[in-house]
């Protein structure tokens, strides 16, 4: 191989130094279109599209759209119900009450089963959500002299409602149910179910009473933990492995 004097006086390698059966060893691994000339640069612009990683149109956005847009997609609905299942539980104990004229009447035990909680998104400035809880309620009611058992669907309406609290805190914020707005449907002859009703004044009583411990319920601690999400924790809680999703892991990452 031979070296001759490039035109700023440095020493340089022309491409006849280079040996006839290495080009054409490297004609045939690449292909020969994509050999170019050792003497001759890059295409024009080149260098600018492979570096380029901007989706072409893309606009850019303000930290409070970026704040809007972040609390909107990862609170969506399904995954706010599922988070509602997962606070409440499978079942909720009711009673003793005392129901009837004068409470005095009946008494009346229960053991409601939650299913599926589900709901809509409220349109509005603030994300809000019209939330609906399914119990299956299994009531005994004693009236002294005889043991009454039966089924009601009930169906429980509450409002929640996301809002933001300094420095990063994402409250969850529960308006309670209104007692005339709970649904209730019962399961059992409708002689029996029209006796209950009139007699022990059953419907009222229960509406009020499942209004009171629902909201019994949403004033727990573990509710409370719940609804109060301090991203800040959360974020750097889980650094680690939200680093492991963008960040090389070993030398393998860096050579890929």
């Amino acid at each position: 191989m031979t070296t001759e004097p490039s035109p700023d006086g440095q020493m340089g390698v022309t491409e006849a130094d280079v040996p006839a059966a290495l080009l054409e060893g490297l004609e045939e691994l690449v292909g020969a279109d994509q050999v170019p000339g050792l003497d001759e640069p890059p295409a024009a612009g080149d260098e600018v599209a492979a570096e380029s990683t901007t989706e072409p149109g893309a606009e850019p956005m303000t930290y409070g759209e970026f704040g809007e847009s972040f609390i909107r997609q990862i609170l969506h609905t399904d995954r706010v119900m599922k988070s509602i299942d997962r606070v409440l539980g499978d079942s909720l104990s009711l009673g003793p009450i005392k129901a009837g004229p004068g409470r005095r009447f009946a008494t009346i035990n229960a053991l409601a089963q939650f299913r599926p909680t589900y709901g809509h998104e409220i349109p509005g400035e603030r994300l809000s959500y019209q939330v609906y809880l399914p119990l299956t309620a299994d009531f005994e009611v004693d009236i002294n002299v005889d043991l009454h058992r039966f089924r009601a669907e009930v169906l429980v309406p509450l409002i929640l409602t996301v809002r933001v609290e300094p420095p990063l805190m994402i409250v969850w914020e529960i308006t309670p149910p209104v007692e005339q707005h709970v649904k209730l449907d019962m399961v059992t002859d409708k002689r029996r179910s029209a006796w209950l009703q009139k007699v022990a004044g059953l419907d009222a009583e229960l509406r009020r009473f499942l209004v009171k411990v629902v909201t019994k319920e949403l004033n727990k601690p573990h509710v409370d933990k719940a609804t109060h999400i301090d991203m800040f924790a959360v974020i750097d809680g889980a650094w680690p492995q939200i680093a492991d999703q963008f960040l090389p892991t070993d030398e393998a990452d860096r050579l890929g």
